[in-house]
């Protein structure tokens, strides 16, 4: 744990972990602000809480297959960090993972992957494509807060929870898709969507709103998509944007 002890590790530039090794321990690499290059063996199937975290200036990481749990504010604050790709093996990433890396413009999640935990991807303002797999069926509050830069994603057929704040301030969000799959989106998920051109529920019953709030601060001109005959349903239904502000199509 460095956490405590850094007068000597702002210099580092360049780190191999030792073969053999079967995690990185929490903080072991914590504010190595210069560090630039990290060598990880196949070994590791841990990789630990804060354990990069404030690593100004890592660019990319290479994880191996080896890996099945990345720990909460495991690369927080990454701030050059820009692209990453999780392998397949991993099928935990906690909670903060990857907050405030704020030039992480890809993000390949891996499949098997069930939740996207509470602030994983918060202020990544210059996230602009990432593939959330089908496995996924929670998505955690404040996951993606402020991703400014992020125009579409993809919510998978599997997905059932959408937590608070998930969405809140994605201020280039056009569009999304709400699989017939959610049943509950809790207050402000898609709040200060500035863009957001088209909201569509591929669902027959509506979804449950936690509150009034959930779409809160949409373009006016915004349009709200049903299914055939589910008009009705969705404009009474309670929580939902009103249907004097904003036109409701079915399609």
């Amino acid at each position: 744990n460095n956490k405590n002890n850094q007068p000597y590790i702002s210099a580092v530039r360049k780190v191999e972990v030792g073969n053999g090794n079967t995690r990185i321990g929490s903080s072991a690499f914590y504010s190595y602000t210069n560090l630039t290059d990290i060598a990880i063996p196949d070994s590791v199937t841990n990789i630990d809480s804060y354990t990069f975290y404030q690593c100004h200036n890592l660019t990319s990481i290479n994880i191996p297959d080896s890996v099945t749990n990345i720990g909460g504010y495991a690369f927080d604050s990454c701030r050059n960090l820009t692209n990453i790709t999780i392998p397949d093996s991993v099928t935990h990433i906690e909670g903060r993972a990857f907050q405030q890396c704020i030039n992480l413009t890809n993000v390949t999640l891996p499949d098997g992957l069930t939740s996207i935990d509470v602030n994983t991807f918060y202020s990544c303002y210059n996230l602009t494509n990432i593939t959330i797999p089908d496995s996924v069926t929670n998505i955690g509050g404040y996951a993606f807060y402020c991703c400014r830069t992020l125009t579409n994603i993809t919510l998978p057929d599997g997905l059932t929870n959408i937590r608070y704040s998930a969405f809140q301030q994605c201020s280039n969000l056009t569009n999304i898709t709400i699989p017939d799959s959610v049943t509950n989106i809790e207050t402000d998920a898609f709040t200060d969507c500035y863009s957001l051109a088209k909201v569509r529920f591929n669902g027959v019953t509506p979804p449950t709103l936690a509150s009034s709030n959930t779409f809160a601060r949409l373009p006016s001109d915004c349009i709200i998509s049903v299914p055939v005959g589910c008009l009705e349903a969705y404009t009474t239904a309670t929580n939902y944007p009103s249907a004097t502000t904003y036109t409701y199509v079915e399609e």
